[in-house]
């Protein structure tokens, strides 16, 4: 409830806090149903008549996923919901995206077979004589199929207990990130659908119900779609660990070497196909972009792609200006993470006041590392285009509400698990997911940077004093 005076504005020195201001964007009528709804939530009785209304309803859904007619029909009816409630407005990198897929280049870097998938699609949309946007949307909802199908076998490995494994996706999934699955034009739909289908592998492995080949693979097809994934790493090797208290050396060297030649097998036979159809010229780019990411010189007079942050006496180029943790950097952090996951934060810093949940378990163990490694990357990551790159660290945010979402349901019992979780889910749907949903759809009012379409340049503005100008407020 402290957070309903910045939603609406009332407090003045929050007022460009943008992962904070989502009702502003919306009619009155909107933001009072909204004000309305969390109000509600305060009440144990209402709480208590929400629960026994929707436990009949979570019944049913856990019973039809042990069938496969059922499960096939929940999966389509996700991705039909998703289509439905798609994104009309786009800005940021959405227009990226397709020009560079209109370029011709079969993929760039570092969303490799991101990139490759997209393009793929344009070439689907003119073989079918369709709107090419249409089918860049539709793989999005795609995604969040096989997101929320990855993450309830997760949640099931995870928490076998009846429903609990539908409480996990809803506890991982009912923040900003949601968005990412409604035809959001970006690499970050395929990402987190890699991501939940490497989670659920591992959770498996765990269990003994796999190999340890099929997360290592899973890791490879990740690394491929997005390079991020190379912050997942640490997890996949420490996972054999996790099963033997006392591994030997050889089988620690048996495990290292099918993690790297199963992790890198996706990403070699991708690079091998370029080389065997001809493509050495988009090849030589990502080589390129590589060499200039890593800040290195590559003999062409190459300068480095500005994609990491700047120490504190170095400044970057166009766009942010960002120091790692320095102010205007934190901000951003507790904005995108409050968007995209707004309990994941709370959640564990209020679990932290007994850190051994964060080693009870196999599975915490692991998804500890997990969450520990992507909250590295969302640190040293530049996030270019402050507010518009909002979904940069969905893959950090998953997995910070993935481990949230496991010691929570260990922690509770049922009853007090299904209070918890009712005022966590709705609360973010509220305070995050809805409204930016909602704002993908129209802004009836402008708020912020959710209600334009990108930088635009006045007269002879350089897109630097563009972006200074409409955006410097919100750093």
């Amino acid at each position: 409830m402290l957070l309903v005076p910045v939603q609406l504005g009332w407090v003045t020195v929050f007022s460009h806090m943008w992962g904070f201001n989502l009702w502003q964007y919306q009619s009155p009528v909107v933001a009072g149903l909204c004000l309305a709804a969390l109000l509600s939530l305060s009440f144990a009785r209402v709480r208590g008549l929400l629960i026994d209304a929707i436990d009949p309803f979570e019944r049913r859904v856990v019973g039809a996923i042990g069938h496969r007619r059922a499960s096939r029909a929940l999966l389509i009816a996700i991705a039909v919901g998703l289509w439905l409630i798609r994104e009309r407005q786009f800005y940021g990198d959405s227009t990226i995206l397709v020009y560079s897929s209109l370029s011709g280049s079969a993929f760039v870097f570092p969303e490799i077979g991101a990139s490759f998938l997209l393009a793929g699609s344009m070439k689907l949309a003119g073989a079918l004589g369709t709107e090419t946007i249409g089918i860049y949307q539709l793989l999005m909802c795609g995604c969040g199929s096989v997101a929320v199908g990855c993450f309830l076998g997760l949640g099931r490995s995870l928490a076998p207990e009846g429903a609990r494994g539908s409480l996990f996706v809803a506890l991982v999934l009912c923040g900003g990130v949601l968005r990412i699955f409604a035809g959001h034009i970006e690499v970050y739909a395929l990402v987190v659908a890699a991501a939940a289908a490497y989670l659920w592998a591992a959770a498996a492995f765990l269990r003994g119900r796999c190999g340890y080949a099929l997360p290592a693979v899973l890791f490879g097809v990740g690394l491929w779609i997005h390079l991020s994934f190379a912050f997942l790493a640490p997890s996949l090797a420490i996972l054999p660990l996790l099963l033997t208290p006392r591994p030997s050396v050889p089988g620690c060297v048996k495990h290292l070497a099918v993690a790297f030649v199963a992790g890198i097998a996706p990403m070699a036979l991708f690079i091998a196909i370029m080389f065997a159809v001809g493509n050495s010229a988009d090849l030589t780019a990502a080589w390129s972009s590589v060499v200039s990411a890593a800040g290195l010189s590559d003999g062409g007079g190459t300068v480095s792609r500005e994609l990491w942050l700047r120490g504190w006496n170095e400044t970057p180029g166009t766009g942010t200006r960002y120091t790692m943790l320095g102010v205007p950097h934190l901000k951003y952090l507790a904005n995108s993470y409050f968007l995209l996951a707004p309990a994941a934060i709370p959640a564990l810093l209020w679990l932290a006041s007994s850190p051994k949940r964060f080693i009870a378990t196999p599975q915490a163990v692991f998804l500890s590392v997990a969450a520990l490694s992507t909250l590295i990357y969302s640190i040293v990551l530049r996030p270019i285009w402050g507010p518009y790159d909002w979904d940069l660290f969905s893959l950090t945010a998953v997995c910070l509400a993935s481990l949230a979402a496991y010691l929570v349901l260990c922690e509770f019992e049922s009853r007090r698990l299904a209070h918890f979780c009712l005022v966590v889910v709705v609360g973010s749907l509220l305070l995050a997911a809805i409204p930016l949903l909602l704002a993908g759809l129209a802004t009836p009012r402008d708020a912020g940077p959710f209600s334009d379409r990108g930088i635009t340049a006045i007269g002879n503005e350089t897109t630097e004093q563009a972006f200074d100008r409409q955006i410097g407020p919100w750093l």
